[in-house]
């Protein structure tokens, strides 16, 4: 990328530049989607509180395990971490976040030797969508090791479903609704001012360079 002058430049910064609203909450945030495909749903809510959006690529990884743990343990000790997950109502959709978090905990524990207040909460599928969103259920997948163990949990007459039933606005309404509960939105919104006015202190100091 290139510029024609300092000022060309200054008008780009107030574009990049976004203050980390993050830095005096009590809390940190990430957002896990079972799949690629749903990245581009959730990429704007993510973008808009500014909090990390992982795809668990079908099954998390030991290196994408490694990264989360590396992340929340930069985190303070006290500080709870809350992770939103939006999966299918099956044993897959189930067991990969189980899977993952048991993996970070372990991580944390032998590598980092710190434990961090890690806490898991379902965006979708709920089993209550079913109903309250008027979804089908779809078969499940017969070759599944994890299908015996899924009946004997919720019972023979349990429904499956796969993420993607819900309409997108409410994978995000969800999440938006979660973080405004959680988020001090005093400060929050504090600090988008602060942003504001360090935007325009960045952009006076580039226009000066290129008088």
């Amino acid at each position: 990328v290139t510029w024609a002058n300092p000022a060309d430049f200054a008008g780009s910064v107030r574009e990049w530049y976004e203050r980390d609203r993050w830095t005096n909450q009590n809390l940190r945030a990430e957002l896990w989607s079972e799949k690629d495909g749903l990245l581009g749903v959730l990429q704007d809510v993510a973008d808009r509180w500014q909090i990390t959006l992982r795809s668990l690529h079908g099954q998390a990884s030991s290196t994408a395990c490694w990264e989360i743990a590396r992340t929340f343990y930069r985190y303070g000790e006290d500080m709870p971490i809350y992770v939103f997950h939006e999966g299918d109502f099956d044993p897959s959709g189930e067991s990969i976040p189980a899977a993952c978090l048991t993996h970070v905990r372990l991580i944390l524990e032998t590598k980092f030797h710190c434990e961090r207040d890690i806490r898991f909460e379902l965006i979708g599928f709920r089993s209550t969508d079913f109903d309250e969103c008027n979804i089908e259920s779809v078969e499940p997948k017969s070759k599944d090791l994890l299908l015996k163990a899924f009946y004997e949990k919720y019972g023979e007459d349990v429904r499956f479903a796969e993420v993607d039933a819900l309409d997108k606005s409410i994978l995000i309404g969800r999440v938006d609704d979660r973080l405004q509960e959680l988020v001090d939105m005093n400060l929050w919104n504090a600090s988008g001012e602060i942003e504001t006015a360090e935007k325009a202190q960045i952009v006076s100091v580039l226009s000066t360079l290129a008088a």
